[in-house]
């Protein structure tokens, strides 16, 4: 286990009716995305804290939230959700996924780097295989001396980012939501003669089939 002290940052988006599994929701209706949404970040949360105690004391885990709640109900879901990583909600920042990953990462990272060092982990909230076992992969690569890892996704793009310090070239200028975002993230750490460690394929729930898949796999 790393000694060095490590910032997880798990991006949500509020479970808004309408404003969560867009794709998802074209094949099952809004109510029932929304539901799916809410067991999928419920489902990470349980892979996570039911081991954080034990094994990570030097982990802080934290919710960062792309918009503003918009209902009771989903300030009561967010609440509870952050009661789960004992730390408060923090605001993502920028006009794009790629100015509010960079701003993130930079966040937590200059904070360590200031004082003690430190890695920065981020993941989204549709990766249902990541887990304890798969962060400690990624950190491991960063001991290891790698600049940044990634958990590449099956689409194309990644469910996992660690950087030990900041690199916001790597997040701008990228097709986000395309099957080229870690095509073209890796050329920008290679222009940057990064060192990357890329951990093991994850999958994502966004489409119908994705969904199914999870309820076979964890259900």
């Amino acid at each position: 286990m790393s000694k060095m002290p490590i910032t997880l940052c798990l991006f949500v988006r509020a479970p808004n009716l309408g404003g969560v599994k867009s794709r998802l929701a074209a094949s099952i209706g809004e109510a029932a995305a929304l539901a799916a949404y809410i067991e999928l970040v419920e489902h990470l949360l349980d892979q996570l804290d039911t081991q954080l105690p034990r094994l990570h004391q030097n982990i802080e885990m934290q919710l960062w939230l792309a918009d503003a709640p918009a209902t009771a109900q989903a300030k009561d879901q967010l609440e509870r959700w952050t009661q789960r990583t004992g730390h408060g909600l923090q605001q993502q920042f920028g006009s794009g996924l790629g100015e509010r990953m960079a701003h993130a990462l930079a966040t937590v990272t200059a904070r360590h780097g200031s004082t003690r060092g430190g890695y920065g982990l981020l993941v989204g909230s549709d990766c249902p295989s990541i887990d304890w076992s798969y962060l400690d992969q990624a950190v491991a690569a960063l001991d290891a001396g790698a600049d940044v890892v990634f958990g590449p996704a099956e689409d194309g793009g990644y469910g996992l980012v660690g950087l030990s310090q900041p690199h916001p070239e790597l997040f701008d200028d990228i097709d986000w939501g395309t099957d080229r975002v870690l095509a073209q993230t890796l050329f920008k750490a290679q222009q940057g003669q990064l060192k990357v460690h890329l951990l093991d394929s994850l999958w994502d729930v966004d489409y119908l089939a994705d969904w199914e898949r999870f309820c076979r796999t964890y259900r």
